[in-house]
This record gives C-alpha cells, sequence and structure tokens, in this order.
C-alpha cells in the first residue's frame, strides 16, 4: 500500500511462502487396539517456520491457498488407505491433524508428506503401523528327522495373517510395507535353529 496526502493505491495481491514445515508432533509406531478397525496418530501436529525456525505466529488466513494438506504414501509412493480429515487451516502458524488413521495396512515403510502452498512439502521419516494380531495356520505338528538327514523338514505352507483388533485380515499389508519374521524356540524360551 502507498500513500500519498489523500492519494492511496493498494498493490496486487502477492505471496509470502514460509522457509519450512516443521513435523513438531508425530507418535510411531501405532498399533490397533482392541476391537478397532483403524489405527489412530493422535494429534499431528506441525508448524510453519521461519528461516530462523520460528513459528510464523500471524499466518493465520483461512483462504485455501494457506491450508496445509498431508497425504500418506507407502515407500513406494503407492497412496496407503489414509483416513480423516487431511486438510487443515494454521491457526497461529499451528496446524493440528487431529482424526488422521489407518485402516485395513501395517508395516514399517510408511511416509507422510506435508505440503503447503502447493509446492513447499515436508516428508516425515519411515513411520510403522504394527497390527493387533499374528495368526498362523497349518502350524507344524509332528515332525521328525529323515534317513541320512540333519533336519526335520517343516510344512512348505505355513500361513500367517495380520488381524486389526476387530479380527479382520489387514489385506493392503504386502511384501512392500510389512515383513514377518519367523523364528523357533523350545517351550522353555531357548532359541531352536531354522534354515
Amino acid at each position: 500500500r502507498a500513500t500519498m496526502g489523500s492519494t492511496t493505491q493498494l498493490s496486487n495481491e502477492f505471496t509470502i511462502k514460509p522457509f519450512e514445515i516443521h513435523i513438531d508432533t508425530l507418535a510411531t509406531p501405532l498399533q490397533y487396539t482392541a476391537g478397532a478397525s483403524r489405527a489412530d496418530f493422535g494429534n499431528v501436529i506441525v508448524h510453519l517456520r521461519d528461516g530462523n525456525g520460528n513459528t510464523l505466529t500471524g499466518c493465520d488466513n483461512p483462504a485455501a491457498s494457506d491450508q496445509v494438506s498431508v497425504v500418506f504414501t507407502e515407500s513406494t509412493g503407492t497412496p496407503g488407505p489414509f483416513l480423516g480429515t487431511q486438510v487443515q487451516n494454521p491457526v497461529a502458524g499451528v496446524v493440528t491433524f487431529n482424526n488422521l488413521g489407518v485402516s485395513g495396512d501395517a508395516g514399517n515403510m510408511f511416509r507422510m508428506t506435508f505440503t503447503v502452498m502447493s509446492d513447499l512439502t515436508k516428508i516425515s521419516n519411515n513411520l510403522e503401523v504394527r497390527p493387533a494380531a499374528i495368526t498362523i495356520s497349518n502350524a507344524p505338528t509332528l515332525h521328525q528327522y529323515g534317513a541320512s538327514s540333519s533336519k526335520a523338514t517343516l510344512p512348505v505352507n505355513i500361513q500367517t495373517g495380520l488381524k486389526d483388533g476387530a479380527g479382520n485380515t489387514l489385506t493392503a499389508a504386502d511384501s512392500t510395507s510389512a515383513l514377518v519374521i519367523a523364528t523357533l524356540q523350545e517351550t522353555n524360551g531357548s532359541p531352536g535353529t531354522l534354515n
């Protein structure tokens, strides 16, 4: 705005971008709780900062251009099954996402990407989502060492299932995000050897 005497001229609108998006609160790992078909993040809080790390407390414009959005992906970039309100307005430079969650998936190779003003982004570290339970089907029972063999062969089709808290199979959990590790131990807890 320029003023000389009684004459005033307003400039065109222009944009001032934050220097960075800072992730302040993001809990990991998540875990499906008993009875729940989604794993909740709780409050996810990000700050819009200047170049000295100060929160831009004057940043509270409700315009769509100033909103902060978040997406949830596997490390491959494939979108994950994300729930909740994924666009929020800043309040005094702080953005709180309070109802985000995941459904139908588990693993440890997820990320969140936050974006403001279309091209300023911040990517989180890898996030872990844990199932409520692991089921085992076709588990081995009685097996015997064969003649001239130094090992007892177990079934080749032992299957595990990852479940949410409501007992549903997490069908989106796959090799890109979830890895199940099999170990062998005696009933007294002593480790065995698998090969």
